[in-house]
């Protein structure tokens, strides 16, 4: 589930911009944020956005779809100072979800005290 998205804090947005916008309610699926700089251009390089997902109710490890295009809200885009769109490259990803091993231990733990016998 996704419970926040930051475009900028530590990211190439945070030295230029007009703050962030959430353009949809975010819901446990999707999530449409967006900033404007003041006047100049950011590099394209480094960090873009932080993104924060919880994984409260996942039972055990799995992946899933972090996908920026072709999304149902739209595909990820960025525009110059004029508002004409700019090519860029977003690929999508896939999150690998792997219990800690806290978490293994405590599922662990009932197991073994069925194995126990009483004499």
């Amino acid at each position: 589930m996704i419970t926040d998205v930051d475009l900028i804090t530590g990211t190439i947005f945070e030295a230029d911009n007009f703050g962030q916008f959430d353009l949809n309610s975010s819901t446990s699926r999707n999530a449409a944020v967006s900033t404007t700089v003041f006047f100049d251009a950011v590099t394209a390089n480094g960090l873009l956005a932080t993104l924060t997902i919880s994984t409260e109710g996942i039972t055990g490890p799995g992946q899933f779809d972090l996908t920026l295009s072709s999304t149902g809200l739209g595909d990820t885009q960025f525009f110059d100072l004029l508002g004409n769109p700019v090519d860029a490259t977003v690929n999508d990803r896939v999150l690998n979800i792997v219990p800690e091993p806290a978490a293994a231990l405590l599922w662990g733990l009932p197991m073994l005290m069925l194995g126990r016998r009483r004499v």
